[in-house]
């Protein structure tokens, strides 16, 4: 039996306290912002990771998240890797050390040195690193598969049934990202054929094999962004409601950012009245890879509440509160579309279109027609941008205006 009973979490719960309950064995209740998420902390090789079970709010009782910990820790046993015999996981023969020798025969016929899966992903990625943007994310994306069950076998002896089991067990929770995935572990298998670490022949990654075994991802479907004419009385409407998901919300939109960019916002990163969105951090660093420095209006800044040396702003809150809280007010609409809804305004207000692509951070602002990134430090784009991105809080705080 666990520590925590029903009785304590609904009084947790009700006392609109931000805390986090620990029911014993790696699991736990967090409750922030009035949701309230199970998780569960597990050891993944020297690594700690966490995996969110469900909320509490929508069925995952305390009887059924102890079930599905108990379950989730199951599965990770029954794919467990041993210490020893690592390169024949999958091999009928018992496990032995691995050859030490570079040159041996092979069942599936490579006929250069023997490599560790973890080992050509990094000869990968010192070939494709000429190819890639100086502060590209592919290296640490393709840096992740070393860490997982892939990255410690021989190369040569990986089946269509490992790569699905990578996938599944790290990824299958976000299918596009699985996807995803599954390309670059074929791409490093392919350059293991090229270095001779694993005979020529059909790709244990190849779509038509994994798709068999792993759903595709949903088609992405656009939802319309609001009509920027509409966003300041929304504002007007998301700024009473004083919840901490709320006030990322409106964050969010009066600094053209990202949703996990608004939601992971850390105090760290207010530096006087500007964000510092940092570019080298796995989970808060911007989505292109670079430094982005946003001037903050005094709206904004009112969003933030009293100062604080450090933390999460709005403090932790599950990667779906956002887009739910909008959801709430305003259906069939996404965080996102707010991008869209101020480049809209932006653009009928005459803002060039390289500014407009300098405040959403794009990507495309390093085109040769639209250098942004080029032309612009840190300085010097807080300088650029804080015209425009005052002119977009007095317009979508205007209706708070002109109703005070």
């Amino acid at each position: 039996m666990g520590n925590l009973s029903p009785a304590e979490i609904t009084k947790a719960i009700g006392s609109g306290t931000d805390q986090t309950l620990s029911d014993g064995a790696s699991l736990s209740l967090k409750i922030r912002g009035g949701s309230a998420l199970w998780i569960y902390k597990f050891r993944d090789g020297v690594s700690f990771r966490s995996t969110s079970l469900g909320s509490y709010h929508h069925g995952m009782s305390l009887s059924a998240a102890r079930n599905a910990r108990n379950a989730f820790a199951a599965k990770r046993y029954e794919h467990r890797i041993p210490r020893r015999g690592l390169a024949v996981i999958n091999s009928a023969d018992a496990p032995v050390e691995p050859v030490k020798s570079d040159a041996r025969p092979s069942a599936q016929g490579a006929t250069g040195k023997r490599m560790r899966f973890a080992d050509v992903v990094e000869s990968f990625i010192t070939l494709k690193s000429s190819e890639w943007k100086v502060k590209s994310s592919e290296p640490r994306n393709y840096r992740r598969l070393k860490d997982g069950r892939l990255g410690k076998m021989w190369t040569d002896e990986i089946t269509h049934t490992d790569v699905e089991t990578e996938l599944r067990t790290r990824w299958g929770d976000a299918l596009a990202n699985a996807d995803k995935m599954r390309v670059r572990i074929g791409l490093v298998i392919s350059h293991a054929v090229a270095k001779g670490a694993r005979a020529d022949g059909p790709n244990p990654a190849r779509k038509e094999i994994i798709g068999q075994l792993i759903p595709a991802a949903p088609k992405t479907v656009h939802r319309p962004a609001m009509n920027h004419g509409d966003v300041p009385a929304f504002m007007a409407e998301l700024v009473t409601d004083k919840s901490a998901a709320a006030r990322a919300l409106a964050f969010a939109i009066l600094t053209v950012a990202r949703n996990a960019e608004a939601r992971l916002s850390d105090w760290s990163e207010i530096v006087g009245n500007a964000w510092i969105i940092p570019g080298g951090r796995e989970e808060r660093s911007m989505k292109e890879g670079e430094e982005h420095a946003v001037p903050l209006s005094p709206a904004a800044l009112a969003l933030l509440g009293p100062r604080k040396s450090s933390g999460l702003t709005f403090g932790e809150m599950h990667k779906s509160a956002l887009n739910d809280k909008l959801g709430a007010l305003r259906s069939g609409l996404t965080v996102h579309g707010f991008r869209t809804s101020f480049t809209s305004w932006a653009k009928a207000d005459g803002y060039p279109k390289d500014l407009r692509e300098l405040a959403k951070a794009h990507a495309a602002g390093r085109t040769a027609t639209d250098a942004a990134y080029e032309r612009y430090d840190r300085d010097d784009q807080l300088k650029a941008l804080r015209p425009m991105l005052q002119a977009w809080s007095d317009y979508v705080m205007g209706t708070l205006v002109s109703a005070s």
